[in-house]
């Protein structure tokens, strides 16, 4: 797979006064973090969208998808193909887009990856006390990639 995962600091989670829950969250590419090492984005958010995002391509209801990081002008393209996927890595500049990574990923150990991080965010979040619909969207999301990752083809 590249080396390519989902990655989070739970050190680092924190909520806000409106409930908002925050921390460091990137994609790990070889020894590359993007959109970079101690990225500090909307936790939940970003999560769903991740598995939103691989589920429909999973599903076969999309061939690409755009997963934006909450913070920033930087987003993560996935676009299916016959043979793989492919997964770029944008970022958006005034003198135009910038791909800071152009890789092929397996979407079975991605989908795993996030599923397994998104249970990390879900765990840490209750330890804390923390819940709301958000998290149970999340839950909902890493329920359905366990039950997913038998269907990807390889």
């Amino acid at each position: 797979m590249n080396g390519i995962t989902l990655e989070i600091d739970t050190e680092s989670f924190s909520r806000s006064s409106l409930g908002v829950i925050s921390g460091v969250i990137a994609i790990r590419i070889g020894d590359e973090s993007f959109p970079a090492i101690d990225w500090d984005d909307l936790i939940v958010p970003v999560a769903i969208a991740w598995l939103e995002a691989i589920l429909r391509i999973v599903g076969h209801l999309s061939k690409s998808e755009r997963i934006w990081f909450m913070d920033g002008p930087f987003w993560v393209d996935l676009i299916d193909s016959e043979y793989d996927v492919r997964l770029f890595a944008v970022e958006d500049r005034s003198s135009g887009n910038l791909i800071r990574h152009d890789v092929g990923v397996d979407l079975h150990d991605l989908l795993a990856n996030v599923a397994n991080t998104a249970g990390q965010i879900i765990h840490e979040c209750r330890l804390r006390g923390w819940n709301d619909s958000d998290l149970v969207k999340l839950e909902q999301l890493k329920q359905q990639a366990r039950r997913a990752r038998g269907g990807i083809r390889t």
